[in-house]
């Protein structure tokens, strides 16, 4: 499986943000969560990477967790806030215990959570399981199953992916290739058609 230091999900969320060179938001933020923050990303004041999952004694966490959470308020509260998480099965346990956190306390935000997670990781992972059990007692909680494309609408995306002016006939029998080696994966879908058009 995967190797993940602790909390990477929520350290890619942080950079992709731009909080490194956000100055009003990190003179928004008090010291403490500022501080908190900087243990999670070095650029900010030049410290360490937290190192070892098991090792995070549970008062760090919590601070930790807190910095985030104050963080994520103030960004909900510039403008209503979408927060993209995929492949959630990848995720560190820590990172899961912080998003059911982060749901718990943002019930009342302008902050939508929307989280990816392949359905056969449910099956062998207890802590993910168990944190999605808790986001579903939320209020606003909406599961959406996805299921495979169809045989036409495979062929629809790989015509979408095609270049323009592809042969009718080519395009065809190309998306009914696809079709049997993808069975509808919209995922292995969009890879083969990457492949071929590097070819």
């Amino acid at each position: 499986s995967q190797q993940l230091f602790p909390l990477a999900p929520w350290v890619d969320l942080m950079r992709a943000a731009g909080l490194g060179s956000d100055t009003a938001m990190l003179q928004a933020l008090q010291p403490a969560w500022q501080s908190e923050l900087a243990s999670l990303l070095p650029e900010l004041a030049g410290r360490p990477d937290l190192g070892d999952d098991e090792g995070m004694a549970p008062a760090r966490q919590a601070r930790l967790f807190e910095a985030i959470v104050q963080w994520l308020a103030l960004v909900s509260q510039r403008a209503p806030t979408l927060l993209l998480i995929e492949d959630l099965h990848w995720s560190d346990e820590t990172s899961l215990r912080l998003l059911a956190t982060v749901a718990r306390r943002a019930q009342t935000w302008p902050l939508t959570l929307v989280l990816s997670a392949r359905d056969e990781a449910l099956q062998t992972q207890a802590v993910l399981r168990r944190t999605l059990r808790e986001l579903a007692q939320g209020p606003r909680y909406l599961r959406m199953d996805l299921q495979a494309l169809s045989r036409q609408q495979t062929a629809s995306l790989v015509v979408a992916l095609q270049r323009s002016g592809a042969d009718q006939q080519a395009s065809a029998r190309l998306a009914e290739r696809v079709w049997s080696a993808s069975e509808g994966n919209p995922f292995v879908v969009v890879e083969t058609m990457r492949n071929l058009a590097d070819l």
